[in-house]
């Protein structure tokens, strides 16, 4: 199945800071000047080199159409250099895919005295690798990325059938069925959902995907998670974000400063049902999803639960596009396992902890400018807010304000993000998502992320 990005989308974030803790003057000019950099660099087409950071900074493609079966490519139309003429990659039911992604990373945070004094970093993101197949029922995808000295692990890998052209089902690393697809979010960053492991989750597992006129059923059972890769961690070499084992960690004095946990994933059900109902000029997807697992203790052997359930909801009125949902998250690992605010997750090949028990409130504005300016065709203005209602610890907030460029081959983000009690911007690290701190002040981090994607398809032969 074709994805088509939507336009491109430049982004900016509205934000609120603590008045002792504001940016000064000249950080304030710094801002400004690298915002009118991104702009110029989009109307220009020159992709100038502004970029993400690596290490906990999640990336997602250009955005796609709302309920697009997973795939990899993520350049639009597919394209070949020189097709064959008897070939259309759009209609041919015998192909191969084969395409990547590169991108570099720009950031000014206003909680590193020394990012500031350096003008932000400029680093190298990601380089990625995917592959598609479709030969007459036979499907799979694969798609493998490297971090540099953050890891390198599979983000997907699948095999499955295509019955017809309402109904497949995959086995291997695939997306769980849950809340918005592909994402609840319009920026780089995601939404809060993501930090928490529910927004574009992989596991390992079968999922059915059943598409009977305007509805999408979505459903799976998930032996684990994606699995632990190439990395320094115990077990947090991974895309998305799972239960993770940590180790023990004792100080000089031999006191215990952070406690070991072994707690896994294991044997999950997930369920998404949408349904969507659409006019010439709008469209309305809304819908409700729920998962049920088991947390493993490796270390007792022993069995707790996990739940979540959500609904959700995705309007446009011609290039305007509304997202809303909220989600609820209980999890009871087997007693004596830890402390009761938190239960670690991890992916970057780094862990924190996460609440155990929250409500979820999402949403995202978005509206798309068509430029067809030469290699620019469009640009997105977006905002998308978060919130994590603790049922013990204090609240988190993320707010990203940004817009989103699209030029051929090329995708910039530029996004402003404000966080409090969120680790990625500014908030403790290891207890942000759990207890967090009830005095803590919002803090910013602006960031620009340039990406080149491409794939080449090539027709298949009997």
């Amino acid at each position: 199945m074709n994805e088509r990005p939507t336009l491109p989308v430049l982004t900016c974030d509205s934000l609120v800071f603590d008045k002792q803790r504001s940016l000064h003057g000249w950080q304030r000019q710094v801002l400004r000047i690298l915002f009118l950099l991104c702009i110029l660099g989009v109307f220009t087409g020159s992709g100038s080199a502004v970029g993400a950071e690596l290490k906990k900074s999640p990336e997602k493609p250009p955005p796609q159409k709302q309920e697009e079966d997973e795939a990899t490519s993520v350049t639009g139309e597919p394209q070949t250099s020189e097709p064959a003429p008897d070939f259309d990659p759009a209609t041919s039911k015998r192909k191969l895919g084969l395409g990547g992604a590169l991108r570099f990373n720009y950031t000014l945070k206003t909680w590193d005295t020394v990012n500031q004094s350096r003008g932000g970093e400029f680093l190298f993101d990601t380089f990625r690798l995917n592959t598609e197949l479709r030969y007459d029922r036979l499907i799979a995808a694969a798609e493998y990325r490297l971090y540099g000295s953050f890891g390198n692990y599979l983000k997907l890998g699948w095999m499955g059938i295509q019955f017809n052209e309402n109904l497949n089902v995959k086995v291997g690393v695939t997306l769980v069925p849950f809340g918005l697809l592909p994402y609840a979010s319009h920026s780089w960053f995601f939404n809060l959902g993501y930090y928490s492991g529910f927004e574009d989750d992989r596991d390992m597992g079968v999922a059915f995907h059943w598409t009977p006129e305007n509805f999408d059923i979505r459903f799976g059972y998930f032996h684990s998670d994606e699995g632990n890769y190439q990395g320094r961690s115990l077990d947090s070499a991974r895309y998305s974000y799972d239960l993770s084992k940590v180790p023990e960690i004792v100080d000089a004095n031999g006191i215990v400063i952070q406690e070991a946990s072994s707690l896994k994933e294991q044997h999950a059900g997930a369920l998404r049902i949408s349904q969507t109902l659409s006019t010439e000029t709008a469209s309305l997807l809304y819908g409700a999803s729920g998962q049920f697992g088991g947390i493993y203790d490796e270390a007792s052997q022993r069995y707790g639960t996990r739940w979540a359930s959500s609904i959700f909801l995705r309007g446009r009125i011609q290039n305007l596009e509304l997202l809303l949902e909220g989600a609820r998250i209980e999890r009871s690992p087997p007693s004596g396992t830890g402390p009761d605010q938190g239960i670690w997750m991890g992916a970057y090949d780094s862990a924190y902890r996460v609440a155990r028990d929250f409500w979820l409130l999402e949403s995202g504005l978005a509206y798309t400018y068509a430029l067809n300016l030469g290699l620019i065709e469009s640009i997105q203005i977006y905002d998308d807010f978060g919130v994590m209602l603790k049922d013990e610890g204090a609240t988190t907030f993320q707010n990203v304000f940004g817009a989103l460029l699209s030029a051929k081959y090329i995708y910039t983000y530029c996004d402003f993000a404000a966080g409090k009690n969120q680790p990625w911007i500014g908030g403790d690290w290891e207890n942000g998502l759990a207890e967090g701190d009830p005095n803590a002040t919002w803090e910013m981090r602006f960031n620009i992320n340039l990406g080149l994607y491409y794939t080449a398809w090539l027709p298949l032969g009997h």
